[in-house]
């Protein structure tokens, strides 16, 4: 309870921790996983309160982050327990989707918060579909336009790499040289942009009849390809990959085959592109569909 309680940040992430190795250890007791597991709403409270500050230092942030991660890891363990958390009169989802587009948060409590809002929406599609009492599975139409420019935004975000040309012709043994370790602030927005794209690809795959989110999806793609910039194509490359993946799986034999046949042709169009990262992940596109016997047309 002391993720709610306690008066400074570092008891709360002490709390959000410890409440994380209760609910969701695999050798914990039941009787204690289920009384920990009466504290969702807790550490539900403790998330809507940490984000709520009007000022935070990159200290508080980070202790914001360990609450954000365990709302994540713990609906991900337990989804039928925290779906109903995602109600509006929480105010846990409006405090996630803030936090998200929050560009002054820390990458990595944003990329936490992302990570525990996706988990929700996923864990009130699932009670939606087999709980009668459940809420109507309406969280992505209804938080998915709060989010996608921000998303979009993020995955145009991706780092700029000085070294992107050591890194595509260099030999493996230069990967892990010192000088890669330096920029701790970019793993925290490698993070979120692989957060992002996870996302993404989790919306389209729980969004059942949500029509509008999947074309927002399939645009931001389109959207993303047309830009001159690397990183936009870099990641546009991997969102359009993503989604065929995902029409192929839940979409009509034609819907799905049209899907996978236009990002093969998307990512031929990048082969020969300037930047070595662009022309990898064209090459990483093909090997992921034909990894998953999507075969080209």
């Amino acid at each position: 309870a002391a993720s709610h309680a306690a008066s400074d940040a570092a008891s709360r992430e002490a709390a959000a921790r410890l409440f994380v190795l209760c609910a969701t250890g695999p050798a914990v007791p039941a009787a204690l996983r289920a009384a920990v597991g009466a504290l969702a709403g807790d550490v539900a409270q403790a998330v809507v309160e940490a984000c709520a500050a009007s000022v935070r230092t990159s200290e508080e942030n980070s202790h914001c982050e360990a609450c954000l991660q365990a709302v994540a890891l713990a609906a991900r363990a337990d989804p039928h327990l925290w779906y109903p958390l995602a109600s509006p009169a929480t105010g846990l989802v409006a405090t996630l989707v803030g936090a998200v587009n929050d560009t002054k948060m820390a990458a990595g409590s944003r990329a936490a918060a992302l990570a525990a809002l996706i988990e929700l929406i996923v864990a009130s599609c699932e009670a939606a579909a087999t709980d009668l009492n459940a809420m109507d599975g309406d969280l992505v139409e209804e938080t998915a336009p709060q989010i996608l420019p921000g998303l979009r935004k993020i995955l145009l975000d991706f780092p700029e790499d000085e070294g992107t040309e050591a890194w595509a012709e260099g030999a493996d043994e230069d990967a892990n040289a010192p000088g890669d370790k330096e920029h701790t602030d970019d793993e925290g927005v490698g993070m979120l942009w692989d957060g992002a794209l996870d996302a993404c690809g989790r919306l389209l795959a729980h969004g059942g009849g949500a029509v509008g989110s999947r074309v927002s999806l399939h645009c931001m793609a389109a959207e993303l390809l047309l830009c001159e910039a690397w990183q936009a194509r870099h990641s546009g490359l991997l969102l359009q990959l993503r989604l065929a993946c995902g029409e192929a799986a839940a979409a009509s034999s034609g819907e799905g085959e049209a899907a996978v046949a236009s990002t093969y042709a998307e990512a031929a169009r990048h082969f020969h592109h300037s930047h070595p990262r662009v022309r990898w992940t064209s090459l990483e596109v093909w090997a992921r569909l034909l990894a998953a016997g999507l075969a080209p047309s």
